[in-house]
């Protein structure tokens, strides 16, 4: 799958997260990121905890799983819990 239409996708609550897809989340690119900035609003708190829970966990798995530019991102979201799962992720920063 295109990461765009991915990120795209994110939006879609939905529509099950798989932990191949989430992988592609690793490591993004500037211009990436700019992308899932541009859909970020457009997903539900819910579905935003989700996403962030199910990355720190791939994280924890996976060492080679690189999502701190996600996390540091949605340090500035205006839900407080997502700001918190951010947090959590960032933990060994």
């Amino acid at each position: 799958m295109i990461l765009e239409q991915y990120l795209n996708s994110l939006a879609d609550s939905g529509r099950p997260l798989r932990n191949t897809d989430l992988m592609s989340l690793s490591g993004m690119s500037r211009e990436q990121l700019d992308i899932l900035r541009d859909v970020w609003s457009d997903i539900e708190v819910e579905s935003k905890e989700d996403i962030l829970m199910r990355l720190i966990e791939l994280s924890e798995d996976n060492l080679d799983a690189d999502f701190n530019d996600i996390f540091r991102f949605c340090l500035s979201d205006e839900n407080s819990r997502v700001k918190a799962k951010a947090m959590e992720g960032l933990w060994e920063c």
